[in-house]
């Protein structure tokens, strides 16, 4: 009987591995900075904000922190690259907020097609929410890999002597 040398073997187990975990991909998280200046064309706003998605599979789990925000209404992801309009592709939330809201506008999972995530991954992305004076948008943010741009610090570099 033949048997396989070490490297294959290595590589079969290497090959093998993924199938054992599952075919899931990791999760990955996305976010987008909120402002009028990132609406097309770009606004005057006071109110800004952070938007955080979460995708795990075809699940999509969000959160949408504001400030300042007069009136909101509705709030969605846009497909779209940066600087240009797309439709709304994800509904994330409808409804009434007093003038001045500062807090979680919006959070919850949602499940979601292959195309959205494929949007989400490829940067053509955006969140958007709409307020009683701008019904088009007030806010907007791309989404962005939540780790691009550097990421958390060491331990060691975060403490102060």
């Amino acid at each position: 009987m033949k048997t396989l040398p070490p490297r294959s073997l290595l590589y079969l187990a290497l090959v093998a591995l993924p199938l054992t975990l599952g075919s899931r991909l990791p999760a990955d998280t996305f976010t987008a900075q909120l402002s009028g200046a990132n609406e097309v064309p770009p606004l005057q706003s006071q109110a800004t904000g952070t938007a955080t998605v979460t995708l795990d599979g075809n699940e999509l789990t969000y959160e949408i922190e504001v400030k300042n925000l007069d009136n909101p209404t509705a709030a969605h992801i846009h497909e779209g690259a940066k600087g240009f309009d797309g439709p709304p592709v994800v509904p994330l939330w409808s409804g009434e907020k007093s003038i001045g809201f500062t807090g979680v506008l919006a959070q919850g999972k949602v499940t979601v097609k292959p195309e959205v995530i494929a949007a989400i991954r490829a940067g053509k992305a955006y969140v958007n929410v709409h307020t009683k004076v701008r019904a088009g948008g007030e806010l907007r943010g791309q989404l962005e890999p939540a780790n691009q741009g550097g990421g958390a610090p060491h331990p060691d570099e975060s403490r102060s002597e």
